[in-house]
């Protein structure tokens, strides 16, 4: 029983998502998320009471499947510089949140309109930062690259630039070597 509660409550996740991402943060109401869940309405209240409770599970879902991307790409590794920006950018790439450019961006649509619902993201940034300070070495080239990563987000979401697909992926390349080259230099020291 508890595994059809928890698919229906994935399957809600999942669509309220696509409809915030693909139609707007304005046409997700629970009357439209029965019509496209064939879930009931007291079957969503049942998981999600209010809609700010719903918002914040869309953004705690979608840290947490990139957390779990992160983590992959981490295990068994011990600390050294460069390996948490490894993680970062292999479970970036990967996150298929991430390369839904307007799923990413309902999520920023989301905490744009409930600014309270960004304390959903701390866990992965805190989870970054401890593993950053174990990693030593330069921290402020690693978070240079960190914050390289989220200007590209921010490109893939909001179009702030422009950038054309080769353009992106160029950028892509150069933060990972420059990701490579710290791992590399720690591991030569």
């Amino acid at each position: 029983m508890s595994t059809h509660k928890s698919s229906k409550k994935v399957k809600i996740i999942e669509a309220a998502l696509k409809v915030v991402a693909h139609e707007g943060l304005h046409k997700l109401t629970y009357d439209y998320l029965v019509k496209v869940t064939g879930v009931s309405k007291g079957g969503i209240l049942y998981h999600f009471p209010s809609r700010e409770a719903l918002l914040a599970e869309l953004i705690r879902h979608s840290q947490h499947t990139y957390l779990e991307l992160y983590r992959a790409n981490i295990k068994d590794q011990a600390p050294r510089p460069g390996r948490t920006i490894l993680a970062c950018l292999r479970a970036t790439m990967a996150d298929p949140t991430v390369q839904d450019a307007k799923a990413y961006g309902a999520l920023s649509a989301i905490i744009a309109e409930y600014p309270q619902l960004v304390s959903a993201y701390s866990e992965g940034y805190k989870l970054l930062y401890e593993h950053l300070t174990e990693d030593g070495g330069n921290l402020g080239r690693q978070w240079a690259i960190l914050a390289a990563m989220d200007g590209l987000w921010l490109e893939d979401t909001h179009k702030l630039y422009g950038l054309k697909p080769r353009d992106h992926k160029a950028i892509y390349a150069h933060l990972l070597h420059e990701a490579e080259q710290i791992y590399e230099d720690a591991m030569a020291a």
